[in-house]
């Protein structure tokens, strides 16, 4: 399981990790476990609306609860390694750094669901995460939401003792520090 900011790089480490497995003979998938904020938001913007963040919340959790639970089945009905993008921590994550309650369950089911799961952060400085983001043309973040986004996961990966990758480096060597995790 890959966790990190918007714009650490967590899709195209994904993909290219799969690609990495698949050469090596390994069948692997990746399954997006998204929360719906990048679309929450450009209806906001298209129906002229702000939306209360505590209903944004509820709508993306519930969104992304749903995907996790789809993906979960599908990763154990696959036969190889399932590498997913993003997870509940994600929404814990949000809700701290919108100062929203964690909530007993969600971080209940958060905790329980990775269990058995190698989970990973990949971090980058904030500024190249922007850029990064600012390259992609599909959605903007502040340089605050970001720099509390990166210490929120930092202090997860802390928290839970999850190894943390620089992803400032080549795709190809953050590739490698996760295959050589994962051969541990």
């Amino acid at each position: 399981m890959i966790l990190g900011m918007d714009g650490a790089g967590k899709t195209t480490t994904i993909r290219e990790l799969v690609r990495s497995l698949e050469l090596r003979g390994q069948a692997a998938q990746s399954l997006a476990n998204p929360a719906g904020r990048r679309w929450l938001t450009r209806a906001e913007q298209k129906l002229g609306l702000t939306m209360p963040i505590a209903l944004q919340d509820a709508m993306e959790t519930m969104i992304r609860t749903g995907n996790i639970a789809l993906n979960a089945r599908r990763a154990a009905l696959f036969p190889g390694v399932t590498v997913m993008d993003r997870h509940l921590f994600c929404q814990l994550a949000l809700r701290s750094i919108r100062q929203l309650p964690h909530g007993r369950f969600l971080t209940w089911l958060a905790r329980n669901s990775v269990q058995r799961a190698q989970v990973v952060v990949l971090d980058v400085d904030v500024r190249t995460a922007h850029a990064r983001i600012v390259a992609r043309g599909e959605d903007s973040e502040t340089y605050a939401f970001l720099h509390a986004s990166r210490a929120e996961y930092l202090r997860l990966a802390a928290t839970h003792g999850w190894p943390v990758i620089d992803a400032t480096q080549s795709t190809a060597r953050v590739v490698d520090e996760l295959m050589t995790l994962w051969e541990k």
